[in-house]
């Protein structure tokens, strides 16, 4: 199985909670492979998407895990490969990104949220 991760990279690095999810996975025998987005906003997860659905088209995923409601929004742009989105708190807690992240909530196959807080909260 293969997995595809969507992330942001904006502090030059992948977040160690998604790192380390990644490792204990692995151990399963899982195989992955990263997208990253640099840069902040809408419009910059969506100027990725063509390059999005080439990497889909070149590592042919099983399943995409999100991290974060705008990871979550671009990856269930495409319908065919079952999304995860793992909500941290930021996407759903901002006003301003909430929206996005719940319309990609109704759309993926299946949400992780890191508190019970955030779960009632979405």
């Amino acid at each position: 199985m293969k997995v595809l991760v969507i992330c942001s990279i904006n502090k030059g690095y992948i977040s160690s909670f998604i790192n380390e999810q990644v490792s204990a996975i692995q151990k399963l025998g899982i195989d992955f492979e990263y997208f990253l987005i640099q840069g902040n906003g809408l419009s910059r997860y969506l100027s990725n998407i063509k390059l999005f659905w080439e990497n889909i088209r070149i590592n042919k995923p099983d399943i995409i895990h999100a991290h974060y409601g705008l990871s979550g929004m671009l990856a269930v742009l495409q319908r065919k490969i079952p999304v995860v989105i793992t909500l941290h708190g930021s996407d759903i807690n901002r006003k301003d990104i909430r929206i996005i992240s719940k319309s990609a909530i109704y759309f993926s196959s299946w949400s992780v949220f890191v508190s019970q807080k955030l779960a009632n909260v979405a």
